[in-house]
């Protein structure tokens, strides 16, 4: 199974920075951050040694929401004890885990966001070269309202034939609440949700024309999915809940894949 973490974002201050050609904010995991955690909340998350952690304090400016007890819970389903005869199980799992491990791809948006280190730098408004982007140039234009909030416009390609590849829209310094838009061929494609409550909660929700889910957990890293698809005509359904004990997981997963005579399920 992969495991994963959640992204942390240190400020970088680059030499010769500008806002009209930069380059934007370095990630880098908790692992290579050699200092104290602003701690702002207590959260589920991977500590350093890719164990997962219960009310894991966490600096809300620095860390993107993704909810690892979701990655985690698969991992106590063993297939082997399963009939050999079995074929759904192993469909069931990958259903299980395919939004989570599709989801941790969305921490590559961080370097969009707009945090207070680059909103005093260059207001969040920055571009790259096509060279320097290995290929086409690409330009973040942010607007910031006096109370704080903003969107950010991601395009790449110059002029008149740039494309609008996301929108954030955020609270400046604030990783824990932002919604991302996707654009493809300047039609949305799919929007995500992230929210994390004052006690730790998170919830992230993906909608798309074809697919939406929704994955929370708490600070103590129970949780749970419901997860609709339904493309060419394939409808697939998965609804879970997970609790930890500190050490391991327990739950139950309902599944249903188009082509089955009613739902599957597993207790683990």
């Amino acid at each position: 199974m992969i495991r994963h973490h959640s992204i942390v974002l240190t400020t970088v201050f680059i030499t010769g920075l500008t806002a009209c050609n930069t380059e934007p904010p370095q990630n880098t995991t908790q692992n290579d951050v050699d200092r104290q955690v602003r701690e702002t909340h207590q959260v589920c998350s991977y500590d350093d040694d890719s164990n997962l952690q219960a009310n894991r304090p966490i600096d809300q400016a620095e860390t993107w929401v993704l909810i690892d007890s979701a990655s985690e819970a698969p991992q106590s389903i063993d297939l082997d004890a399963f009939p050999e005869d079995d074929f759904v199980a192993p469909f069931a799992l990958t259903a299980f885990l395919a939004p989570s491990l599709s989801d941790v791809f969305s921490g590559f948006n961080v370097i969009y966001a707009c945090t207070s280190e680059m909103n005093q730098l260059n207001q969040c408004n920055w571009s790259l070269s096509a060279d320097e982007n290995g290929g086409e140039p690409l330009s973040v234009a942010t607007t910031i309202s006096a109370s704080g909030d903003y969107l950010a416009q991601v395009n790449v390609g110059d002029g008149a034939s740039a494309e609008l590849l996301a929108t954030l829209a955020g609270t400046v310094g604030d990783l824990g609440n932002i919604v991302v838009t996707y654009y493809d061929e300047g039609v949305v494609s799919g929007t995500r949700q992230a929210t994390r409550s004052a006690n730790g909660a998170e919830t992230v929700t993906y909608t798309s024309d074809t697919t939406t889910w929704v994955m929370q957990e708490s600070s103590g890293c129970n949780g749970s999915l419901d997860f609709d698809s339904n493309e060419d005509g394939e409808v697939v359904t998965v609804d879970a809940n997970w609790t930890f004990n500190g050490q391991s997981m327990s739950g139950n997963l309902t599944y249903f894949k188009t082509g089955l005579e009613g739902p599957y399920e597993i207790n683990f």
